[in-house]
């Protein structure tokens, strides 16, 4: 790997560098423009050769495939306890004939969101368009 890309505004790289988008390629890639309202993709400056030989090293997640019932769930194990806690929100929910059944899944929940509100802030901050 080379050194980090930059993330740049648009608008600040098309001030910058008019025509940016058809200069001279080059696999050495400076910066990166990301729009949230296409989040599968992104641009770079330089353009990338025709020849493909560029390189960008990044991280990507992605939404889970459908499970089937009685599959084994593969997730990292740092998710093991916020999913065990949506479980059994769902567990409690639905066992309406136990009268503390409803106080434990409204526990249950809480425990789910607190720990995924975690998870959420930190994946922010590693969200390719923050500064």
């Amino acid at each position: 790997p080379g050194n980090a890309i930059k993330q740049i505004d648009r608008k600040i790289l098309d001030a910058m560098i008019p025509g940016w988008a058809s200069a001279t390629a080059s696999a050495t890639v400076e910066y990166y423009v990301y729009d949230t309202r296409m989040p599968t993709q992104f641009m770079v400056y330089p353009p990338q050769p025709s020849s493909g030989f560029g390189y960008v090293q990044m991280k990507y997640a992605a939404a889970p495939a459908e499970i089937a019932i009685g599959a084994v769930i593969l997730i990292p194990d740092i998710y093991r306890d916020v999913l065990m806690d949506y479980m059994l929100f769902r567990a409690y929910s639905m066992d309406s004939d136990v009268p503390a059944s409803a106080n434990k899944a409204v526990a249950y929940y809480q425990a789910f969101q607190a720990a995924l509100g975690v998870r959420t802030e930190v994946e922010e901050k590693e969200a390719p368009d923050v500064n």
